[in-house]
């Protein structure tokens, strides 16, 4: 029921994830931060795609900016990243983590495939407001991950979710990964169990959160 799968290699589970895709998933792909040169880039790639059982992913996104950028090599690790859409391993590009200081950046590169994605962390207590309407200026989508703040009680328990909740009849985390499709934004929650998976399925439901109320 998920619209996409979310791996990367620094997760560590890519077999397992590939054993259980089904053909059709949309596949999310990560370089990591340690494969900063051309080299390592599509040996990074490659061996993703060995281990999850595909010969293609259909987003290929950089994981982190830090490395490429310190070590002045962004062109390059994109340049590598644009030969994989040219090959076929990956449908389009985008980003984790980037601000929009590294956006900018990469823009002034003068990249030949922009990035369609930007992956970053996002829930109440981290709206990234600047983010959010430079990214929507520029036709990038943003997406969240961790928006459940990695389920801590800060923002689970904070009195303005609790709130929603009660007045929705959804639960804290429905009411955060609502909070975010609300806004236009997509989410990539982690789902440890059938439990959670079914949770944040029945929270991106057309029906879910009925009510007017909002964190």
């Amino acid at each position: 029921g998920f619209a996409a799968v979310d791996t990367a290699p620094t997760y560590g589970n890519e077999t397992d994830v590939g054993r259980s895709l089904d053909a059709h998933a949309f596949l999310i792909c990560k370089v990591p931060h340690k494969a900063y040169v051309a080299a390592d880039v599509t040996k990074a790639i490659k061996d993703s795609l060995r281990r999850l059982g595909r010969t293609r992913c259909q987003l290929l996104l950089l994981h982190w900016p830090k490395n490429a950028i310190e070590n002045g090599t962004l062109r390059e690790v994109w340049e590598a990243m644009e030969a994989a859409v040219d090959r076929g391993e990956a449908g389009t590009l985008g980003v984790c983590n980037f601000t929009v200081a590294a956006l900018e950046f990469l823009r002034s590169l003068g990249v030949r495939i922009p990035p369609a994605v930007n992956q970053v962390e996002r829930h109440p207590l981290l709206p990234n407001w600047e983010l959010l309407d430079y990214c929507a200026g520029r036709g990038i989508v943003l997406q969240a991950h961790t928006p459940l703040g990695q389920g801590h009680p800060r923002l689970l328990a904070h009195a303005a979710v609790t709130k929603a909740a009660a007045a929705s009849g959804l639960t804290p985390a429905q009411v955060c990964l609502q909070w975010n499709l609300r806004h236009g934004v997509a989410v990539a929650p982690k789902c440890s169990s059938a439990r959670h998976a079914a949770e944040a399925l029945s929270a991106a439901a057309p029906q879910a959160g009925g009510g007017e109320a909002e964190a």
